[in-house]
């Protein structure tokens, strides 16, 4: 339940930091390419409510790209307030992952994928 939270609040977050911050060059393409990606995070996030183990997978995958996607920022020289937001991102992508890789997650995904098979 705890990467459903932070997966949702990263995704929301991101998206509204992105359209508010100040100092962001190419606003437009910055909100654009946060809605694409907070739209599969929610997706995934609502996915992962059914227990499945392949929504787990893919809430790992899409937090491992979010950050991905924030370390360019670290290297390129912008710094400001867009580098906040990234470092905020960053850390709720790796809360994320480690809620999902967490024994008592892995426990519900074998649970579920087992009721899902009719064992």
């Amino acid at each position: 339940m705890w990467a459903l939270i932070l997966s949702v609040v990263n995704g929301l977050g991101a998206e509204l930091y992105g359209a508010v911050a100040p100092n962001i060059d190419e606003r437009a393409t910055v909100v654009t390419v946060g809605a694409v990606i907070t739209v599969i995070m929610i997706g995934t996030a609502w996915w992962l409510l059914g227990g499945s183990r392949w929504a787990a997978i893919a809430v790992i995958a899409v937090n491992a790209i979010s950050i991905l996607m924030g370390v360019p920022p670290f290297f390129d020289g912008s710094g400001g307030s867009f580098l906040f937001g990234d470092v905020v991102s960053l850390i709720l992508s790796a809360l994320t992952i480690a809620c999902v890789l967490s024994p008592d997650a892995r426990g519900y995904w074998n649970a579920a994928t087992k009721r899902m098979a009719g064992a």
